[in-house]
């Protein structure tokens, strides 16, 4: 199209008067320089329309990104709330259990404190028991006293038995003399003769055996020599 009307144009020129003469040659180039720009114009237009597209996908990939990202982040950000809530309720737990092992401490404690106490009686008591065992002199005198005294006693006690002893040999010779010498009598009674007897012995007491009865009453009044000195050593 554009070489007829060139062509067109040049016949027109041609048959006038010619004013300037452009050689064809020209013409042809820059026509081809034209044609050129022109493409390359379209070309670029092309570019830049599938460059918008191409961006604007782009966009929405990352537009997909971000909302990913948001949801992970939201995701996260859930969890961690989740998991300070826990520890929140964990901790509240924890500090009760504390303030109640505290007080279980503070009694214990108490405990603990009359216990040593009494430790410190206890302790007090037997030093005053082993000082009183091994060391009566210093801190027990009276004890000593006492002591000593029952120890006098039965030194003495130790010294008079055998004097007793003899005494109540003594007195047992004694008295067996004197049962010896109512049975004699009694027999010179009953050999004298029994009229006395039966105006002495009435009907109605019962008569009975007076060397039993003398025998009952030595007993009683002096008892024999080994009961003496079981009641002096006792």
């Amino acid at each position: 199209m554009v070489k007829k009307f060139m062509e067109n144009k040049m016949a027109k020129n041609s048959s006038k008067d010619p004013k300037f003469i452009v050689a064809a040659d020209f013409l042809a180039e820059d026509l081809k320089r034209n044609s050129a720009k022109k493409a390359t114009g379209l070309s670029g237009l092309h570019k830049k329309l599938f460059k918008g597209s191409s961006g604007a996908k782009k966009g929405d990939e990352s537009s997909k990104k971000v909302l990913t990202e948001v949801k992970g982040n939201t995701r996260t950000l859930a969890m961690v709330l989740r998991s300070e809530r826990e520890l929140l309720s964990g901790n509240k737990e924890q500090e009760q259990q504390i303030a109640e092992l505290k007080l279980l401490l503070e009694e214990k404690n108490g405990e603990v404190e009359k216990l040593k106490d009494l430790c410190l009686k206890q302790r007090e008591e037997i030093k005053s028991l082993k000082s009183a065992i091994l060391f009566p002199d210093v801190m027990n005198p009276q004890l000593q006293e006492l002591l000593e005294q029952q120890g006098s006693e039965l030194q003495q006690a130790k010294q008079l038995i055998p004097s007793l002893q003899r005494q109540v040999t003594s007195l047992t010779g004694q008295l067996q003399y004197l049962a010896e010498d109512l049975a004699e009598v009694k027999a010179e009674k009953y050999s004298s003769g029994g009229y006395c007897d039966d105006h002495v012995n009435s009907p109605r007491t019962p008569s009975y055996d007076q060397d039993e009865e003398a025998n009952s009453l030595v007993n009683t009044f002096y008892p024999s020599g080994d009961l003496i000195l079981e009641r002096l050593i006792l």
